[in-house]
């Protein structure tokens, strides 16, 4: 199968690697259609833990995953 960075994110969120995942929305995919795909898919995936704490020192993250 081809693997493009959006199949990688979702590969991402799957290993709970959060603070990876939601780097890759503001770093990679700002400015382009996979951002909010990418944002829906955290919303809506029922691979995010909405009642563990991430810390990954973004306040961006804590408001995408509440």
């Amino acid at each position: 199968t081809i693997r493009n960075d959006f199949y990688d994110f979702k590969d991402m969120v799957r290993a709970d690697k959060m603070c990876d995942a939601v780097e890759t929305i503001f770093k990679k995919f700002k400015g382009n259609d996979n951002y909010n795909k990418a944002i829906a898919y955290l919303i809506e995936s029922p691979d995010v833990d909405r009642n563990k704490k991430y810390n990954c020192g973004d306040a961006g993250l804590e408001i995408l995953l509440k």
